[in-house]
């Protein structure tokens, strides 16, 4: 079983700080903007926490499945 991996990247852009989360073949998977670079590192690491939060690895994912729970879907924007 291989884990997932993610990284994030911060680009500034002007006035803002532009982020974004790549998994482990570059594809984008989340993206979003801060307006100093701190806010920015904090969202994309909240964004990294909460996809790590939903990775199908985890037993309390893979219990509630079996369970026959309903999946919700976190709302991520966080701009």
């Amino acid at each position: 079983m291989s884990l997932p991996s993610f990284e994030y990247v911060l680009k500034q852009r002007g006035r803002r700080w532009l982020w974004s989360v790549h998994n482990a073949e570059g594809a984008q998977v989340m993206t979003g903007s801060g307006r100093n670079r701190s806010a920015a590192i904090y969202q994309a690491n909240r964004a990294l926490f909460q996809l790590l939060l939903r990775a199908p690895y985890r037993l309390g994912a893979q219990a509630s499945n079996r369970l026959g729970a309903v999946r919700l879907r976190p709302n991520f924007s966080l701009a």
